[in-house]
């Protein structure tokens, strides 16, 4: 199981601001865009939800401009996220 964390933006309203993309279909109604270069992933689309992009948080410039605002994809939650405020946190690297 992997954690991630999007920004869901309107399709319509998505700019790519450098570099070219290359879409690798995941299932007949998701497919998955990523870098053409070093295949980092940049967003994702899905029919279940038409008209957005679900857009990878590390792949944004000013990620931290972004106000959370909605919760997706709970039911496969892991238990633990709901703890994270109340962990230590390590500052830097070790």
């Amino acid at each position: 199981m992997a954690t991630v964390t999007y920004a869901v933006s309107l399709a319509k309203d998505f700019k790519l601001l450098r570099g070219q993309l290359k879409a690798i279909t995941l299932t007949d109604k998701a497919t998955k865009f990523v870098c053409s270069q070093c295949c980092s992933p940049i967003y994702n689309k899905n029919q279940r939800f038409n008209g957005l992009n679900m857009l990878y948080l590390g792949a944004l410039d000013q990620a931290e401009a972004l106000p959370a605002e909605v919760n997706l994809y709970t039911s496969t939650k892991l238990t633990w996220l709901d703890g994270l405020n109340e962990m230590p946190s390590l500052e830097g690297r070790t």
